[in-house]
């Protein structure tokens, strides 16, 4: 929350958990959320899992036991700064 409060108009969203085993990797779940959602969007993934292809460009990685920690949150919140909007259909 303390990361949407600190950028305005933040799409916030959670990934569908998949049990049936259609995706292979994190990358592909979220790619699927954004298809689901389209729009134009500045990208930050920010998750504990590593196979997220192909948003590795805009990836912040976060430990599970920690969480989202002030300079993860710095990381995000440069990553956000340094894109231009783009079109998700």
């Amino acid at each position: 929350a303390e990361i949407s409060r600190s950028i305005p108009n933040v799409v916030r969203g959670r990934t569908p958990v998949d049990r049936s085993g259609a995706y292979k990797c994190r990358g592909e779940e979220i790619l699927q959320w954004i298809k689901s959602n389209p729009g134009t969007y500045r990208v930050v993934v920010l998750d504990d899992d590593s196979d997220i292809s192909p948003f590795e460009e805009v990836f912040v990685h976060t430990d599970a036991r920690e969480g989202l920690t002030h300079e993860l949150k710095n990381r995000a919140i440069s990553l956000m700064n340094e894109q231009e909007p783009r079109l998700y259909v």
